[in-house]
């Protein structure tokens, strides 16, 4: 009895993490996605060629 109890409680903080810890992933890889992209344009900013967003490819 207590050793069902002790697996179904393990099952669920194992389950309760795994998606914590896939979450954490996907909205870190997005934050550094979006930092990457806001570091590209910034750069192309600095260096003075101010391109528009046709000339960046994104409409």
């Amino acid at each position: 009895m207590t050793r069902s109890i002790t697996t179904t409680k393990v099952r669920s903080f194992l389950r309760e993490t795994h998606d914590d810890l896939g979450l954490t992933l996907f909205g870190f890889f997005i934050l550094s996605f979006s930092f990457s992209i806001s570091v590209f344009v910034l750069g192309f900013w600095e260096f003075g060629l101010k391109p528009t967003f046709t000339q960046l490819g994104l409409f």
